[in-house]
């Protein structure tokens, strides 16, 4: 069997679409359970984590990139257990694959201590920590954006997206901020950062922050330039009571990257192209 360097779990993800991009394709194998059309001819098999068998791979990789996650929606998010698969995938993969590197996208929800997203990716990083894994990098970013050909999740950006009856209550405060980074930058982070041999846990986050209803505005302006429609909308809520650790480093000791995008340059970008005409 033919060596391989890399292989790309969750190759259809937003990260996914997007690290395509970097990977040398003639060392590395891009698996997912659908494929995504991209400029690139890949090496790509259709694997499904929770049913099909890895024995059509490769068992010595070096790098594991793991960029597979249960779908962020309403749905699944009635139903928390969906995300425990995802623990049961990387065991699945640690017990198959020998490897000196992998890559593993969280999430900045294991901020938030009500999230069941967040404490099925807490429990994985503590799990993978407990490997003998050389090089272990863990990523938890924050409101990424990117275009993906796929189903799009349940975010806000995405809800304002998804509606179909030009109206929306939302349950949060219209004051609450949220700082916006770009996945093709991300992406193009974590390629980079992949050749260093080094382990590492790093948030990525965006200080340009924005207000939620600003969000709604921007999101307005572009509806109204491309399909000549207004979203009417109110918010539930004065105050957000959600617990969110606001100082990340000086909380947990993790390190900080920071995009430093524009977060409205990045709605825009984001927003044009899913309305297009």
């Amino acid at each position: 069997m033919k060596k391989y360097k890399n292989i790309v779990f969750g190759s259809s993800s937003l990260i996914g679409v997007e690290i395509i991009k970097y990977l040398d394709i003639k060392k590395t194998i891009f698996t997912s359970r659908k494929f995504s059309k991209n400029e690139r001819k890949i090496n790509w098999k259709k694997i499904d984590l929770n049913k099909d068998s890895l024995e059509v791979l490769p068992k010595k990789i070096k790098k594991i990139f793991f960029l597979a996650s249960p779908y962020f929606t309403k749905k699944n998010l009635n139903n928390p257990k969906i995300f425990e698969n995802e623990f049961k995938w990387i065991k699945k993969i640690l017990n198959y694959f020998e490897f000196d590197q992998i890559i593993y996208i969280s999430s900045s929800s294991v901020y938030y201590k009500e999230s069941d997203i967040g404490k099925v990716k807490i429990m994985i990083e503590n799990f993978l920590k407990t490997k003998n894994i050389k090089y272990l990098q863990i990523w938890r970013p924050f409101n990424l954006v990117g275009v993906n050909n796929h189903k799009i999740s349940d975010h806000f950006h995405n809800l304002l997206l998804k509606n179909k009856e030009n109206s929306l209550i939302f349950d949060g405060n219209p004051n609450s901020k949220r700082g916006y980074s770009s996945v093709k930058k991300f992406a193009l982070t974590i390629f980079n950062r992949s050749k260093l041999k080094e382990s590492f846990v790093l948030n990525y986050r965006n200080k340009n922050m924005l207000k939620v209803i600003n969000i709604v505005e921007i999101f307005n302006k572009i509806l109204k330039e491309r399909k000549k429609k207004f979203l009417k909308y109110e918010f539930k809520k004065k105050n957000d009571k959600k617990k969110y650790v606001t100082n990340l480093k000086e909380n947990l000791n993790v390190k900080t990257i920071y995009s430093r995008e524009k977060s409205e340059k990045v709605l825009i970008e984001y927003f044009r192209e899913n309305l297009k005409k």
